[in-house]
């Protein structure tokens, strides 16, 4: 159901449209929801349900967070440089 309302408030593309190559994934539909954690219980308590969730939701490997791959792809780059594109960097260099 919060797929289909996504797609259809944010005018992006439901789950089933999402291609599976992540280089491709554009056009996608989010919804953020904003709760105060302190409802929930302590610091504590939140944690342990959060990480609950998460791994649950990785069950099958293959879920990821909003932003997840970013912070990944940030830690890949600080240790292995910034993948740019040879057409890209030609272009660049030409400048």
């Amino acid at each position: 159901m919060l797929d289909l309302l996504a797609a259809g408030l944010s005018g992006g593309r439901a789950t089933y449209e999402v291609p599976r190559d992540p280089e491709e994934e554009t056009g996608l539909s989010q919804v953020f929801i904003a709760f105060d954690p302190a409802a929930i219980g302590s610091a504590t308590d939140v944690d342990r349900l959060a990480d609950a969730v998460v791994d649950y939701v990785r069950g099958n490997g293959e879920a990821r967070y909003p932003g997840e791959r970013v912070l990944q792809e940030r830690d890949r780059s600080m240790h292995e440089g910034v993948l740019v594109e040879d057409s890209v960097w030609r272009e660049i260099f030409a400048l």
